[in-house]
């Protein structure tokens, strides 16, 4: 495996405060090795990026720092890392006169606070709420779930019950209309997101209970509910952010156990960049302000991929890695020259990494190999054809995933022209300074989505994105073709149940 190397715009604590000593007189401090030019130009960049008022001054001396930290690594053959202060190069070189120096303001505006989970506004409520049932009111339908689900309830590892309390929380949207059994099955959702160690899902079923129902404080019921955990350090530090939303330490408690243990690295993002972890907050604070371009998001992938060389165990090396790979699909359809073999070589390392664990894979990113590694009957679905199927019949609430294989593309011609499409669909591009406008794309067919997109249809019911789909009813894979022209090709299709 190669060697993993820093982040651009991570560096030793050491350093920064030996760098910015320097730069308080107008010079660097003397060094000659690679990596300490380069930590000494990253510094520089952070300094550049967290000023209200950034001086064009620091950029230059950064690049050149960059400039002998990179002859530096090809005199020690080190292309992995050259690449990357290239990398760093032009992201210098691309910043304007004009992003570089912001109006002058008489008085700074503060730096904006990361939305979370704990800063974001609370969910709004219905209209009309009722109180929230008693526990003998309750009660037969609690029996009535043990009886459904007795299999999965004799399940007990955290991992069993975490997907227990997913099939729970899909069995309460088909109970909305009966109060009695929504409050019995989110309450159930409760108990067995404790159990499971999920108190993500458990804070979140509380503001569900709390939207639908009168009579609960959700602070205290969330209070309560922990209080039963307490002995655990996370659901402690959950306590801590739902009274103090930036407590540094918590932020970081919470932010490391949402990325390694629940997968949900892009909710943990912002809890890191508001933590007291450095090396953490520095990644995650650039993860916020990256732009999509194929360097930028190529860039912020370097950041989560360095993390990893800091000896990290394999839970927390498989949430970096999974960060990284997000942003390193994201730079491939843009990235160049070596920006671009860097990406695509990572990209298949990281693959070769990270198991398949469908807990906390990320579906709306899958890669191809992933999709290879998926078990479940694989359909083609044919763009000259308007609607494939039926492909299975599902029953009165089973659930099953729609999977769509993530480089397979289709084609659309029509009077603007020819494109080319994978299930997700032509995306329009913003018009570039001084280039020509983006070429018209053809129209969709259905109103709200995009020409090309996959659409799953259940039954007779309204046409809905590729993803989750529940019965009852026969399931019918539909191209979203373009109203004029001709369209052709395929895109292979694997289902998965969910409830087996």
């Amino acid at each position: 495996m190669p060697r993993f190397r820093s982040h651009p715009l991570l560096f030793p604590l050491g350093s920064l405060l030996l760098t910015l000593g320097a730069a308080a007189f107008g010079q660097e401090a003397p060094a000659t090795d690679p990596q300490a030019l380069a930590d000494q130009g990253r510094a520089l960049l952070q300094t550049y990026r967290k000023d209200a008022t950034p001086d064009a001054a620091l950029l230059t001396r950064a690049m050149a720092l960059f400039t002998k930290s990179k002859a530096g690594f090809a005199a020690a053959g080190d292309n992995d890392a050259v690449a990357e202060m290239d990398a760093n190069l032009a992201w210098c070189r691309g910043q304007t006169p004009a992003s570089a120096v912001a109006p002058e303001k008489a008085d700074a505006a503060p730096a904006a606070i990361p939305q979370t989970i704990f800063t974001a506004p609370a969910p709004a409520v219905a209209a009309k709420r009722i109180p929230f049932p008693s526990e003998a009111e309750r009660k037969p339908a609690v029996d009535q779930l043990h009886t459904l689900f007795a299999a999965d309830y004799k399940l007990r590892s955290d991992a069993n019950q975490r997907r227990l309390a997913a099939k729970l929380l899909r069995e309460s949207a088909r109970n909305r209309k009966d109060p009695v059994a929504y409050a019995a099955i989110l309450s159930e959702v409760c108990r067995v997101s404790l159990e499971g160690a999920d108190y993500l899902t458990l804070i979140q079923t509380i503001d569900a209970e709390n939207a639908a129902f009168t009579g609960l404080d959700p602070l205290t019921e969330k209070q309560e509910w922990l209080k039963k955990a307490t002995a655990k350090v996370v659901p402690t530090a959950i306590n801590t952010l739902l009274v103090t939303p930036l407590d540094p330490t918590a932020n970081v408690v919470v932010g490391r156990y949402l990325a390694i243990d629940l997968g949900r690295t892009a909710e943990a993002v912002p809890l890191l960049a508001i933590g007291n972890d450095i090396a953490l907050r520095s990644v995650a604070e650039y993860d916020l302000a990256a732009p999509e371009d194929g360097l930028g998001a190529a860039v912020t992938g370097d950041g989560w991929y360095q993390l990893v060389k800091s000896g990290t165990g394999v839970g927390e090396r498989n949430a970096w890695l999974q960060r990284a790979q997000h942003w390193y699909l994201k730079a491939r359809p843009g990235a160049e020259g070596l920006v671009k073999k860097r990406v695509d070589t990572r990209l298949a390392e990281i693959d070769k990494i990270l198991p398949l664990d469908l807990d906390k894979l990320d579906w709306k990113a899958l890669t191809p190999s992933q999709w290879d590694k998926l078990k479940g009957p694989i359909c083609v679905v044919p763009m000259r054809v308007a609607r494939s199927g039926p492909l299975t019949q599902l029953t009165e609430g089973q659930a099953i995933r729609v999977v769509p294989h993530p480089s397979d593309q289709w084609t659309l011609e029509s009077r603007n022209g020819k494109f080319t499409s994978t299930w997700t669909g032509l995306t329009p591009q913003r018009a570039k300074p001084n280039a020509p406008p983006p070429q018209a794309l053809p129209k969709p067919t259905y109103r709200g989505f995009r020409a090309g997109e996959l659409l799953v249809q259940i039954g007779e019911n309204p046409l809905q994105r590729a993803d989750v789909c529940e019965g009852p009813g026969a399931l019918w894979l539909v191209p979203n073709r373009a109203t004029n022209g001709t369209s052709d090709g395929e895109i292979r299709v694997k289902l998965i149940p969910l409830d087996e």
